[in-house]
């Protein structure tokens, strides 16, 4: 039969290995000589185990270097032993996770989407106690009708479970369009200074055109039509008139700075202190601008408030230095930039378009280096009387 281990036995005077391994019983299918200290034996298990020992008694190096045969098969089924149960145990793992839900997206759709408040959902959804890990088996359908009777101004609401998200989307509602009356007699006036850009007249009758540069509460478009050919009437001017206006924000600093620099002469002062008394007792040159390090001596002990105190002196000269150009200038813009958005905030419009946007640098007669940040915008300029007396 042919053996089932092949044995690599490595060492001096294997032959007196083998006949003990033979006194013992065992029996070898082939033994080969690959080199006068290495021999390879083919035996089956119980003649592989003989050998196995007996090289272990003796310390001599041996090593199994291929199984065959039953022993194949047998030593492959035991180092898989655990794949079976790891598979269903993974198996079971993954159904158990994949029937729940670990995701809740709520998306907002529509021309009113930045309005959608995703707060109110999620509290509805906290006090269905809806929240990652439950169970994914929801009532889909029954979840959407909730949501839509619980919160308002939203024209579409859908819930829906793909695979562990749950979906949640909402339109909320679009605002109806003002209505006007148009026997209201008004008309629409600029709000701003600018270049007109474009002009869009619903009702009534264009006072300028594109490219005419307008002011602050000039007419743009009154508020009358042709009744007859003699008679006009009035009504209420309906129209945007787009306008090109600027936003300028500013903000200076000083090219140079004065710090105070030592000249390298020294001056000192010994006094002696008793409570709030003072006695020189060695006396210096005053300085005009000078650095002062103070030193103080104890002498009375615990009990007695004496101490010397030591001034030391060191004169100063201010000298203007020349700051970083590159970091004033970088700190200046920031602060320009900023000043003109508070700029369109506080008196600009509510909404606007930004066409561009520059810097410029300026030096001043006073030696500062001024930033101008400038914003381009367009907007609709078109506002009614009471609304330019309020501010726009």
């Amino acid at each position: 039969m042919k053996g089932e281990f092949l044995i690599r036995v490595d060492g001096v005077r294997l032959e007196r290995l083998l006949k003990r391994a033979i006194d013992k019983g065992a029996s070898f299918k082939k033994v080969t000589r690959t080199s006068p200290r290495t021999m390879i034996v083919e035996a089956c298990a119980s003649d592989a185990n003989i050998l196995l020992g007996l090289c272990r008694r003796y310390s001599i190096p041996a090593k199994v270097i291929e199984t065959r045969g039953r022993s194949r098969i047998y030593e492959k089924i035991r180092s898989r032993a655990t794949l079976l149960p790891g598979l269903l145990t993974g198996v079971i793992l993954c159904a158990l996770l994949l029937s729940r839900l670990w995701f809740i997206d709520i998306t907002f759709t529509g021309p009113q989407a930045q309005f959608g408040d995703r707060a109110a959902f999620e509290r509805i959804l906290e006090d269905l106690s809806i929240k990652p890990g439950m169970s994914g088996d929801i009532d889909a359908s029954l979840l959407s009708g909730t949501l839509e009777a619980g919160i308002e101004g939203y024209s579409y609401i859908s819930a829906k479970v793909q695979g562990v998200r749950l979906l949640i989307e909402a339109a909320p509602e679009v605002p109806a369009p003002d209505v006007y009356d148009l026997a209201y007699a008004r008309d629409l006036y600029s709000a701003f200074d600018g270049v007109v850009e474009s002009i869009e007249v619903h009702s009534g009758v264009a006072c300028v055109q594109t490219g005419d540069v307008v002011r602050r509460g000039q007419l743009l478009i009154r508020g009358e039509e042709r009744q007859t050919k003699e008679e006009n009437r009035s009504i209420s001017a309906l129209g945007k008139v787009i306008v090109r206006t600027w936003y300028e924000g500013r903000s200076s600093g000083l090219l140079t700075e004065i710090r105070n620099i030592p000249t390298g002469k020294t001056s000192s002062f010994s006094n002696l202190r008793i409570l709030d008394f003072s006695f020189p007792l060695s006396g210096g040159i005053y300085f005009e601008s000078a650095q002062v390090r103070e030193d103080r001596l104890p002498i009375g002990g615990m009990f007695i408030p004496v101490e010397i105190v030591r001034e030391e002196h060191a004169e100063t000269k201010a000298v203007p230095i020349n700051v970083d150009r590159e970091a004033l200038s970088d700190r200046l813009a920031a602060l320009a930039m900023a000043d003109a958005a508070i700029k369109i905030t506080s008196s600009g419009p509510d909404e606007f378009n930004i066409a561009r946007s520059w810097l410029r640098y300026d030096i001043t007669d006073a030696g500062m280096l001024e930033a101008c940040a400038v914003y381009e915008i367009f907007t609709n300029a078109a506002v009614t009387r009471g609304a330019l007396l309020q501010g726009g």
